[in-house]
């Protein structure tokens, strides 16, 4: 995709094109645990660097709402959603 702007030099319009850049990814890892019936989810490095600990923005909470064998539902800001366990056999597809 190209942004197009134009200006004006010495009378002529020149066009002037901007390459679009794709946004840069995100890669967290961190840790979690349980307090009561709610799932912690600690962000401890973003993008490869140490994250401000005491940043709410880098701590998550879960209600949990059920558990039911390979399947765990749960409720945050975003709404409520269930996950599910994957086969042991189970690998990522990259």
């Amino acid at each position: 995709m190209v942004a197009v702007a134009s200006e004006r030099e010495n009378g002529l319009l020149r066009a002037i094109a901007a390459s679009w850049q794709a946004p840069q990814l995100l890669s967290e890892d961190g840790c979690w645990r349980v307090e009561g019936d709610v799932l912690v989810l600690q962000t401890l490095n973003s993008n490869g660097s140490p994250v401000e600990a005491d940043d709410p923005i880098y701590t998550n909470h879960y209600q949990v709402v059920s558990q039911t064998g390979r399947q765990l539902r749960l409720r945050g800001p975003e709404g409520a959603f269930t996950v599910g366990r994957m086969p042991d056999n189970y690998r990522l597809p990259f």
